[in-house]
């Protein structure tokens, strides 16, 4: 019988630095669970299907979403699967899907990533190699529920300021897609913090922000019945010069 590398799965166990003060799973670390776990596939990819020993080709993310229905807690066991879906004609661009269950195998959360291959060296896109149109999909396509273009923030609510430090930046040098997300929240009012808690977070990049410069977070909070949404806009703040959008939301602590 054939091996299927289309689809790969993980157990993790919910660690307690994974946690916030609630015991709950801070949403940035399910992202960084997600990074770990598609390299780890795309490794088994280039040396089962491809016969390449080592990852030969680099992807840069266009868009992030991630929706958790249920923050596991404390010790927790939970199941993230991931796989590719089929490319679409001439289009460059390679889309991974992501699921998390439960000990149960209850969906508990998804994410879907949108990504295009780079030239490391000279920093800018490339047309997608060969070999990564012959690896191995899946029919099956996730809906977080947004796909159209975030919204620049209108009426700011809050603005702070950050720099980039070493901690941020990944062994490819740029600063890890993770972070963006870990600033969109972290940056937000401490009293939306305290009150609320992160279950969604979309981002759009549009340009990299390098090792000690400093940027702007800003944010325009719409309240709802449920919680809250917000806008996040990160700018460089020697020229202003927009590097990611990111929408966020946000449910009482008391919901789940």
């Amino acid at each position: 019988m054939k091996d299927d590398y289309s689809l790969y799965t993980e157990k993790i166990t919910i660690g307690y630095s994974h946690c916030d003060h609630t015991g709950l799973a801070k949403l940035p670390v399910m992202g960084s669970f997600l990074q770990d776990i598609a390299m780890r596939h795309d490794m088994l990819l280039h040396r089962e299907v491809l016969k390449i020993p080592r990852i030969k080709h680099l992807f840069a993310l266009v868009r992030l979403n991630i929706f958790v229905l249920e923050r596991p807690r404390w010790k927790d066991e939970i199941t993230i699967s991931t796989w590719l879906q089929p490319l679409e004609g001439e289009n460059r661009f390679v889309y991974r899907n992501f699921t998390f269950a439960d000990r149960r195998g209850k969906e508990i959360g998804l994410c879907t990533i949108t990504a295009f291959p780079i030239d490391l060296k000279k920093r800018k896109a490339q047309e997608l190699p060969d070999e990564i149109k012959t690896l191995p999909t899946r029919e099956k396509t996730l809906s977080t529920g947004e796909n159209s273009r975030i919204r620049r923030p209108q009426k700011i609510t809050s603005q702070t300021a950050g720099t980039v430090l070493p901690g941020d930046i990944d062994m490819y040098e740029h600063v890890n897609n993770n972070r963006y997300l870990c600033w969109a929240i972290d940056h937000s009012p401490l009293e939306i913090q305290n009150r609320y808690f992160c279950y969604s977070g979309e981002i759009q990049f549009r340009m990299e922000l390098k090792n000690g410069q400093e940027f702007l977070c800003k944010m325009e909070i719409t309240e709802l019945d449920a919680g809250l949404t917000a806008v996040h806009q990160i700018v460089r703040k020697e020229d202003n010069r927009e590097c990611a959008r990111i929408l966020t939301r946000w449910k009482e602590r008391t919901v789940f």
